[in-house]
């Protein structure tokens, strides 16, 4: 028995002293550099398939890859190859809807696996570096569907005859319709007598910021009198007693700012709501 073990150990040694000359000479291997087919790929794949590795395979697995460092030329054939598989591939899973009890085991598998901020960085970085490379080669370009098509009169015609007859999606019709629920103030603000209040302002003004007298940017008509106690102080509760509010559509309550004038206003209006 003992004579046995001696022999064994002595095999082991034999070979790890044939392998270190073998490296020292240069020699790297029998299958580097040299491409699989096909077929044999798929008969190794299909030999491995179902087989699973016990845990103390994996662990010896991953001490051997504990403190290997890749050179960064390996580095950056890998993102190359990576980069150019998932630009052209297709996934196999690709539209197939996923079940119930598949959705369930994915979330149980990632219950109470934490991510480190060091690794969070890692991906953020790595998936900012491939986007910005994907969109510089303009390899993704999404668009809508139909963005920039011009309808025929034809077409147009047959839309509008199989839209006939169909009821409307207004108010209670319509799936988002929620019982009214839009604020008195936006309906006012969205009316058309209110931009006709507005540009009547502007016209007055003649089209100059009243503050800081800019001329050719974006203006807002301010109200001197806010909008909100106008409506408090006339008990205004419908839009049908907004429209014959005559202080409401008053020209002389409001006055033409610019936009960064009228934020600098805007700040008294919370005053009174």
């Amino acid at each position: 028995m003992l004579l046995l073990k001696m022999h064994i150990i002595f095999v082991i040694l034999l070979k790890k002293e044939v392998g270190v000359k073998m490296a020292k000479k240069g020699y790297q291997g029998f299958w580097l550099g040299k491409k699989l087919s096909k077929e044999h790929r798929k008969k190794l794949s299909l030999a491995h398939k179902g087989k699973k590795l016990s845990e103390e395979h994996k662990r010896k697995l991953s001490l051997s890859n504990t403190g290997k460092i890749v050179s960064e030329d390996t580095r950056k054939k890998l993102s190359d190859a990576q980069y150019k598989y998932f630009s052209t591939h297709v996934s196999f899973n690709k539209g197939i809807k996923k079940s119930d009890e598949v959705k369930r085991n994915m979330g149980l598998a990632q219950k109470g696996h934490i991510v480190s901020d060091k690794t969070r960085m890692k991906i953020s970085n790595t998936l900012k570096k491939r986007n910005a490379k994907m969109n510089k080669n303009k390899i993704i370009k999404k668009k809508r569907p139909h963005s920039g098509w011009h309808q025929s009169e034809e077409t147009k015609l047959k839309i509008s005859f199989a839209n006939k007859g169909k009821p409307g999606f207004k108010k209670e019709k319509h799936p988002n319709w929620k019982n009214g629920i839009t604020s008195l103030n936006k309906q006012i603000r969205n009316c058309d007598l209110y931009f006709q209040w507005r540009s009547d302002v502007f016209k007055r003004d003649e089209w100059i910021c009243q503050t800081c007298h800019k001329k050719g940017c974006y203006l807002e008509a301010h109200h001197k009198k806010p909008l909100i106690l106008i409506i408090n102080e006339n008990n205004i509760k419908t839009m049908k007693s907004a429209l014959v509010c005559k202080e409401l559509w008053d020209v002389n309550n409001g006055v033409t700012l610019c936009k960064d004038c009228h934020n600098l206003v805007k700040k008294r209006i919370d005053f009174y709501k």
